[in-house]
């Protein structure tokens, strides 16, 4: 699925024509952007770690993709840029009607994007985890779509005051051409992962309760195509993973219900 993703993503940035193409750098022909090294040193950081730093200056958001090891610089040479993929993942995303933040520029470190309205915590999924069941249909349209996040907790989802829903941080998004849409272990991967992280950030104990509320919603009056046994499964993994002391809650419990 990778390398159909990159094969896809690759014809999309070469047939579009929103960009124009400067050796390896992408910008978009009616917004034009200010230098993204000068944008991110007068930019309120955000975040700064070995391998993401980004930030936000005026009306853009700047990230820039850090490679301070020798072998990982190697590595990254050889690999699809991740701004690329955000990139190409925008426009697909955009073109079927999914909300993401247009992109402005593109290079192999730089991402330059518009900045959200209102850009603040409470914009975001994460701080309103009792929005996530209306986040449901949406999912099944992405997953319907072909769309893999890759990524999708709630911190990477946000919603609009006219409570449409959408998504940022591209860096592993994954697209399927399958009529189909995507294959089910990954769309249980990712409902597991959205699930999962609804349940943490809101404390809830009723697990298997909240998992059938959010397919009830998921399902939009279609087949259920989702193995409630493995859902469960990986719902209870990503929980063990993030938090492994209030995983305790009755595992044995909920896997007796199955």
């Amino acid at each position: 699925m990778y390398l159909k993703s990159m094969l896809i993503f690759r014809r999309c940035l070469k047939s579009t024509p929103l960009y124009r193409r400067e050796h390896d750098k992408y910008i978009h022909v009616s917004h034009p952007t200010p230098d993204p090294d000068e944008l991110l040193a007068n930019s309120t950081l955000l975040k700064d770690s070995r391998t993401v730093t980004a930030g936000t200056a005026g009306n853009f958001f700047i990230k820039r993709y850090n490679t301070k090891n020798f072998w990982k610089k190697l590595k990254r040479s050889f690999q699809y840029p991740r701004s690329y993929r955000c990139l190409a993942g925008s426009i697909l995303l955009r073109e079927t009607g999914i909300l993401t933040p247009e992109v402005f520029y593109a290079d192999r470190q730089y991402l330059v994007t518009e900045k959200l309205e209102n850009f603040s915590p409470d914009l975001f999924l994460s701080s309103h985890p009792e929005k996530c069941l209306d986040f449901a249909p949406a999912l099944r349209k992405l997953h319907d779509r072909g769309f893999y996040h890759g990524d999708l907790s709630l911190r990477n989802i946000y919603c609009t005051e006219n409570g449409s829903f959408g998504l940022i941080d591209l860096d592993s998004i994954l697209f399927c051409s399958s009529p189909e849409g995507l294959p089910q272990r990954k769309r249980i991967k990712e409902t597991a992962r959205v699930i999962s992280s609804a349940i943490l950030l809101s404390r809830k104990e009723e697990t298997e309760k909240f998992m059938e509320e959010f397919l009830r919603n998921y399902s939009l009056n279609k087949d259920d195509i989702l193995d409630r046994k493995v859902l469960m499964e990986e719902i209870l993994l990503y929980i063990k993973k993030t938090n492994m002391d209030w995983c305790k809650y009755r595992t044995e419990n909920t896997a007796e219900k199955i």
